[in-house]
């Protein structure tokens, strides 16, 4: 166990851009649930490497409708995303692919407030996006030449 934690904290380091945030102590939280089930890990990755998806991925991908951003680090590390999955990514409408300058794979460790800002920044999206279509349904339903009447829009069908 000892030689593997040391090959996966080695891994880790080498795929940060910065090593300060990567402690024995988290190392340990990243290396010890895998060596606890280090049986369990090793047959679910080789299943995976046998599987094949029923469809194509990218006529999957073009059917996600909800707004993606991937955040890559700047670095260059050896298990980041290639040019091929990030076109991938690409393909699912409306997708934001960010680069982080000086952070290697672990984005979120490296530079955990450029996370979060991203993580509001798109909240903020959604709830002007939300706020966007409140307004454009009140509109319409304003200028709605036959509008509902409100005891209609209360009531419930028997199936709901």
């Amino acid at each position: 166990p000892h030689l593997i934690h040391a090959r996966l904290s080695s891994g880790i380091r080498a795929n940060s851009g910065t090593h300060t945030w990567l402690t024995d102590r988290v190392a340990r939280l990243y290396t010890d649930p895998l060596l606890a089930e280090l049986p369990t890990v090793a047959a679910m990755v080789t299943r995976l490497s046998t599987v094949r998806e029923p469809e194509p991925v990218e006529q999957v991908l073009a059917r996600v409708r909800s707004k993606v951003t991937v955040m890559v680090g700047g670095v260059p590390h050896d298990v980041g995303a290639t040019h091929e999955e990030l076109a991938l990514v690409r393909l699912i409408p409306g997708t934001r692919v960010r680069e982080v300058p000086g952070v290697g794979h672990f984005v979120h460790e490296e530079a955990p407030n450029v996370v979060v800002a991203e993580v509001l920044a798109a909240r903020a999206r959604r709830v002007v996006s939300a706020d966007q279509r409140a307004k454009v349904t009140e509109s319409a339903a304003r200028a709605s030449p036959n509008p509902l009447p409100s005891s209609t829009t209360a009531r419930s069908s028997p199936r709901d």
